[in-house]
């Protein structure tokens, strides 16, 4: 009986104790777990904030480096340059957040490039010349050899030594020393990995800094800033950017407090072999950058060149030139529209809207040249306007180029899908803008011009130009002749054209582009057009003439199509005499 008081007496206390000792475990379990929620809720909260900067941070930059260009007077060229410093700063902030989003969802792939990094690092260092020189700061560069190859990402390595280096300035006192070091290869002796056989080492000191020993470990984290003033000089992601970059590259960084300075050291392995395929797959993008000439620092940040000079006249003062081509530029932000519009009111028709579902009447009777739109606009974005515009045969050839501030792969694949043509993100340059849409539309005409003799519609008595293709020919006469019949559809075009529904298809989208119902319907609605503005008829008239068997279905269909009710149709262009904009409604 003792002994059995005595072994539950025992079990109570093994209990007891496994759960005193258990808690504090558990507790240091939850309060990791709320570190890292409130990291992912920062982060999240940041890469938020930095989405809504690039619309007004391309507002800022277009209109000041066109400032700074043109200013004679010295002082205030000099205040233009510091004003535009400053964004380049945030552009880099708002880039390195989006970085760190990707490499914590796994996102970010490295393409590594045999590269002299000698070379790459005294590159980028005259990027900051001109403010170690107004520091009066020492700079020095040694390397052990002249030239010393090693495998890098170019586009994401220059991140890092950009980084270290802007640090190692930011905290360098006036007449202060920067000294950055290459050496020689160095033979792993376990400070990398076992598929290292030696290793690059690239040290950069400066003068006049301490770490304290407790914050050194804390150093990488993110957002964490080791005083009220770092606070003041930084957003505390870039080390922590850093340290992630230069894992992806398979080495190491440290940082080393030395006698009056801190010494910041890159490790980086010599050779490929520790590389995967993927990793040395060389993508069009990720092309030497530091090979014949150097970068500066206005080329290292996304800038933006000079906005084409505004025009004193109101918008809707804007005369249209036949002689130009048209735009239409979607974006609900007006100065955002505005500026776009200085940007190609000197080469193009531009027509503004605040919102898709207000352009898409234009984009379907008007068939302008392209359309540049924003991704996130009220009630239908972007992309719905894009995949609408594909749908369409009428507009489907017409350019989509989509300006936006998310440069995630999951929006630029949602982009792919809908059928965007270019897809650039904010802050973009002026250059690289005209050049795209000039670029795609120079395609489509060139598409345009190849199948433009395919087929032509005469609405009065539909005809074919062009008597090569008699099976073409043979479907426009089915639905001419049937076109008031409801019940017409490809089946009954399939047997009397003595072809398998799949195989119709087939030939037709490759004479046409259209499938066969998609042909049925857009020659109803192009003859109901017709008969809407050339004759004083009544719409239900119309909507039983072309096969529609009821009038409500006809018109949610006219509308789906022109982006407009048949009465705002008939309104719009019944008294039209343009013959450009007739033409273009019904071809």
């Amino acid at each position: 009986m003792k002994l059995a008081v005595l072994s539950i007496l025992i079990l109570v206390a093994v209990v007891v104790a496994v759960f005193f000792v258990a808690l504090p475990s558990r507790e240091r379990h939850q309060r990791r777990k709320q570190d890292i929620m409130v990291r992912e809720l920062r982060l999240n909260m940041f890469t938020n904030v930095t989405n809504g900067i690039r619309t007004p941070l391309t507002l800022v930059m277009g209109p000041l480096k066109k400032l700074r260009e043109t200013e004679q007077s010295p002082q205030l060229k000099e205040t233009y340059n510091l004003m535009y410093r400053n964004c380049v700063r945030i552009n880099r902030i708002v880039n390195q957040l989006m970085d760190i989003r990707k490499i914590d969802e796994g996102r970010l792939q490295l393409h590594f490039v045999e590269t002299d990094i000698v070379y790459f690092i005294q590159d980028i260092m005259l990027s900051f010349k001109e403010f170690g020189d107004s520091k009066h700061i020492n700079v020095t560069f040694h390397s052990g050899n002249e030239v010393e190859k090693i495998w890098i990402d170019q586009s994401n390595f220059d991140k890092v030594i950009f980084n270290v280096l802007s640090n190692a300035f930011k905290y360098t006192p006036v007449g202060g020393i920067v000294k950055v070091e290459v050496s020689q290869p160095v033979q792993n002796q376990g400070e990398l990995g076992k598929d290292v056989a030696q290793y690059v080492r690239i040290s950069v000191f400066n003068s006049g800094s301490h770490i304290d020993e407790k914050q050194m470990g804390k150093l990488f984290d993110r957002f964490y800033q080791t005083s009220v003033q770092d606070a003041n000089m930084g957003s505390g992601v870039g080390l922590s950017l850093t340290k992630l970059l230069v894992d992806l590259h398979h080495g190491r960084l440290d940082v080393a407090n030395m006698d009056n300075g801190v010494t910041f050291t890159i490790i980086v392995p010599v050779g490929n072999s520790h590389l995967t395929r993927n990793e040395l797959s060389l993508k069009m993008h990720h092309a030497d950058l530091y090979v014949n000439e150097s970068q500066s620092a206005s080329q290292y940040a996304h800038e933006l060149a000079s906005p084409v000079p505004s025009s004193e006249t109101d918008d809707s003062q804007v005369k249209v030139s036949k002689s130009k081509k048209t735009l239409v530029v979607i974006d609900d932000d007006e100065e955002m529209r505005n500026y776009l519009q200085q940007v190609f009111s000197k080469d193009y028709n531009v027509c503004l809207f605040s919102s898709c579902v207000e352009a898409w009447p234009q984009i379907i009777t008007q068939l302008p040249d392209a359309v540049i739109t924003a991704l996130q606009v009220s009630v239908m974005d972007g992309l719905e306007l894009c995949a609408k515009i594909r749908h369409n045969p009428q507009t489907n050839c017409i350019p989509v180029l989509v300006l936006t501030s998310r440069a995630d792969d999951q929006s630029m694949q949602r982009g792919s899908d809908a059928g965007v043509d270019k897809y650039l993100v904010k802050p973009v340059s002026v250059e690289l803008l005209l050049s795209s849409v000039n670029q795609m539309i120079a395609m489509r005409d060139t598409i345009r011009i190849k199948y433009s003799d395919s087929v032509s519609y005469d609405y009065e008595s539909v005809k074919m130009e062009s008597a090569r293709d008699q099976l073409l020919d043979k479907v426009i006469q089915i639905i001419r002749r049937e076109i008031s019949n409801p019940d017409l559809n490809v089946e009954q075009i399939s047997r009397e054209v003595g072809m398998s529904r799949v195989n119709l298809n087939r030939r037709l989208k490759e004479l046409s582009n259209m499938s066969p119902s998609t042909m049925i319907r857009s020659t109803r609605l192009k003859q109901a057009a017709y008969l809407l503005i050339n004759n004083k008829v009544n719409i239900s008239e119309v909507a039983f003439k072309v096969g529609f068997a009821t009038h409500s279905y006809f018109s949610s269909s006219f509308h789906d199509y022109y982006g407009m009710s048949p009465k705002d149709f008939v309104s719009k262009y019944m008294n039209c005499t343009d013959e450009e904009t007739l033409k273009k409604l019904f071809e």
